[in-house]
């Protein structure tokens, strides 16, 4: 099925597997659209305006926001990375610490320009260390006292901005873990020697860093969408394709590949048998499923090798997907053939004993005609009702049959086969 597939799809021009296209603007991209929806025409065509829009600077206090809560994030992986420092990284620490209050307490200062009175003056639980302090930006609060509070409008400005710095995040992930995935293979394959080998696995702690530290941005960024706005009619607060970043999406496609280059060895029994105890080949993570498209002139060689890697990955994808699909609708067909042929052949019997039944019963009155009594033999009788009594089995049988025939065809048309 497979073999067939890949000759079908080789004559075509690959559309069919290649990665959706999807909308997914940066958070510049978004400052920049308010900017050109909020700003005057007089202040693009480059004349003085002394009045700013609200929004405008709401929405560029709330971007100044989400880069200091990057600064805490940067300090609090510091911190991790050194848990017993020296004399010297101490020194180091508490200066970034202090450099980081400096940045909050500025915030602080410049929240009246855009926050309104009422939230400012609203307590909130927060931290005294600078790296776990909160902002008091509207992610920050409950979403039930948005509009006592006058955060309605700033909510849905931060949404936006969340949005795209989750896209970013999404971008900035998947080049880092096709960073990983090549350093993985460089290391395996070209470096020799005790010195090049840790330098080389340093290399890759150092990037798997960096995917957990753009995992966090995601996760931050997605819950906090999550507080903004309802859940809405998609079910996932007006996130769209956005899913809940887990740990098993943070995959190499390198690793993805290898995993489904083992199973096809192994084969599809083996497969279908580890997948009924809930094993067998993992499905492509979705962050690889979406194509944000990248600019030509920041491609590299590790750019263009991921891109290969996910067009080959959403290929194999696709013909599994299809091939799947192919053998769900052969199943189906078989399911409906058998349901019917089960009704029919039940009916079959049924009206076989009905038949046999009648033809007792001709027995019966003909043998009291000759006898001239009314009382026909005891076997005669037992014979007469295992007929009947048969009949009627073969009935409910037939009828539970046909109720199963008719939601097979029920489901059918649901799912427009």
């Amino acid at each position: 099925m497979v073999t067939k597939l890949k000759v079908e799809s080789a004559s075509k021009d690959g559309s069919q597997f290649r990665p959706r296209l999807i909308e997914a603007p940066s958070r510049v991209a978004i400052l920049k659209k308010i900017r050109d929806e909020e700003t005057p025409v007089t202040l693009r065509a480059g004349k003085k305006q002394s009045a700013r829009s609200a929004r405008l600077i709401a929405s560029v206090g709330i971007n100044m926001g989400l880069d200091l809560e990057m600064r805490q994030q940067n300090l609090r992986q510091k911190l991790l990375m050194r848990k017993n420092p020296t004399d010297r990284q101490e020194l180091d620490l508490d200066d970034s610490r202090r450099k980081l209050s400096r940045h909050i307490d500025t915030w602080y200062a410049g929240l009246s320009d855009f926050m309104p009175p009422d939230a400012l003056q609203e307590p909130l639980a927060t931290d005294a260390a600078p790296e776990k302090a909160k902002l008091s930006l509207p992610s920050d609060f409950d979403r039930e006292n948005y509009e006592r509070l006058g955060l309605i409008t700033l909510a849905d400005t931060e949404f936006l901005l969340r949005q795209g710095q989750a896209n970013d995040a999404l971008k900035h992930l998947r080049e880092s873990l096709g960073l990983k995935s090549f350093l993985v293979r460089r290391n395996h394959s070209v470096a020799t020697g005790q010195i090049a080998k840790r330098r080389s696995e340093t290399e890759i702690e150092n990037a798997d860093r960096r995917v957990q530290k753009w995992a966090e941005v995601y996760c931050r960024a997605f819950n906090a969408m999550g507080k903004l706005k309802p859940l809405g009619d998609d079910g996932n607060h007006g996130r769209g394709q956005m899913r809940e970043l887990v740990n098993n999406d943070l995959i190499m496609l390198s690793s993805w590949m290898e995993e489904h280059r083992r199973w096809r060895e192994k084969g599809e029994v083996a497969e279908a048998e580890a997948a009924k105890q809930g094993k067998g080949r993992q499905e492509l993570p979705w962050i690889w499923k979406m194509q944000f498209g990248t600019t030509k002139p920041n491609r590299d060689k590790v750019s263009d090798t991921v891109e290969q890697w996910t067009t080959e990955a959403m290929r194999i994808e696709w013909l599994h997907a299809h091939a799947n699909v192919a053998r769900f609708e052969e199943e189906m067909k078989l399911l409906e053939a058998e349901s019917e042929r089960v009704g029919k052949t039940f009916r079959f019997h049924q009206k076989k004993w009905l038949v046999k039944g009648l033809q007792l019963m001709q027995e019966v009155v003909k043998e009291a005609e000759e006898r001239q009594s009314e009382d026909p033999a005891r076997v005669v009788r037992g014979k007469l009702a295992y007929a009947h009594r048969q009949a009627n089995v073969f009935k409910r049988l037939a009828v539970v049959a046909e109720e199963k025939y008719a939601a097979v065809q029920l489901e059918k048309i649901k799912m427009g086969i």
